[in-house]
């Protein structure tokens, strides 16, 4: 199933309609929340275990990792044509070495994997990013076109998306849809009062740190301060008014950013190879990103999709305000459905656990790498 199915079923579950940018934002914070949920639950699960497949090029000797790498698995993690290689550790970099008994017609390579930057590529200034929207707009920024191909993430949404487009120095445009929490959801503006904004408890997830941010909201040709926030009722009171009232409204709160951002791998080999085609592979723990665009599908196998569906309607209820009683049951179904999960070969493998038994109720250049689960 991909995220539009599991948005569908959950909204069956509740016999709803997505009629509002509220629920529907809520339906997909709760997937990701489940999905989130279920991958804490185990730290060894089968299908987080993934192969990147990399292809050498001659003089080349640096490979972007996939961006959903983790960890090595283990000491035996990487081979150069079908010849592991040895890992060590020095300085709290990952490093590998080739094992000594490798044939004379097979280099002996060294492979590193670290951080593809150090430090953050760009940070200055602010940017405004809207829930759905690719766009980012900067205030103070100096956006330029080898930002394209990186990563950029807000300073209160650790959500990396890549960037698509740099059309100048304050604009550039991401390849999926922005879905940051903090400034997710549509604002309502009442006519009595200009000066107060309102969002969804479930949904907006405003802090008093946005006290003196800047927010843009549809109809309002220019940026309003924020002079205070109620947390609790996730309502914001503004300096100056509105320029209108109504609801349903887009908005965006101003952000710090990174470009870059520390935590995306690359895998170094010395020497450079001077071979075309060698095959290198590196069996690594994934990471799950967030759920985003309607097509994307978790790693999850798909047997285990009713999990999902369980885990997400029942807070999906839960945060929407229903009485406890209405998803007590899928509750108990979305555990017992876990339980499962840790003693099926479909999830853990050969390495099943033991510890609870069942309820009886890239900065990508040209290189060409492929994921195997």
């Amino acid at each position: 199933m991909n995220f539009l199915e599991f948005q569908q079923a959950v909204l069956h579950r509740a016999s709803q309609r997505p009629s509002s940018g509220h629920r529907l934002q809520l339906v997909r914070e709760v997937i990701n929340q489940t999905i989130r949920d279920i991958i804490n639950r185990q730290q060894d699960w089968e299908f987080m275990k993934q192969t990147a497949q990399i292809l050498s090029e001659d003089g080349e000797g640096t490979y972007p990792l996939p961006e959903n790498f983790g960890s090595i698995i283990g000491p035996q993690s990487v081979k150069v044509e079908d010849r592991w290689c040895q890992l060590f550790r020095i300085r709290d970099i990952e490093r590998f070495q080739a094992d000594e008994n490798t044939v004379e017609t097979l280099r002996r390579y060294r492979a590193t994997i670290h951080t593809l930057t150090v430090a953050p590529f760009g940070t200055g200034g602010a940017v405004y990013c809207t829930f759905g929207s690719k766009n980012v707009v900067g205030v103070g920024t100096t956006f330029d076109t080898r930002y394209v191909g990186r990563y950029f993430k807000t300073k209160r949404n650790g959500q990396l998306y890549k960037v698509a487009d740099v059309a100048d120095s304050t604009h550039l445009s991401l390849q999926q849809e922005y879905t940051g929490p903090a400034n997710a959801g549509l604002v309502t503006i009442p006519s009595e009062d200009l000066t107060i904004v309102y969002g969804n408890p479930h949904v907006t997830n405003w802090t008093e740190d946005m006290t003196g941010e800047n927010i843009r909201l549809e109809g309002t040709t220019t940026v309003r301060k924020i002079s205070a926030v109620d947390p609790l009722r996730q309502v914001i009171t503004l300096t100056a008014v509105a320029d209108q009232a109504g609801a349903d409204l887009m908005y965006s709160i101003q952000d710090g950013y990174q470009v870059d951002p520390p935590g995306r791998y690359q895998l170094i080999i010395t020497p450079t190879p001077t071979e075309d085609d060698l095959n290198i592979s590196v069996d690594f723990n994934a990471i799950h990103t967030a759920l985003t665009g309607n097509d994307d599908v978790p790693l999850i196998p798909e047997t285990f999709s009713s999990v999902i569906i369980d885990g997400a309607s029942y807070r999906y209820k839960r945060n929407d305000g229903w009485d406890r009683e209405t998803y007590i049951d899928e509750k108990g179904d979305y555990e017992n459905g876990i339980a499962h999960m840790l003693i099926s070969e479909d999830a853990m493998g050969g390495g099943i656990s033991d510890t609870i038994e069942p309820d009886t109720a890239r900065l990508r250049k040209k290189r060409r790498y492929g994921t195997n689960v």
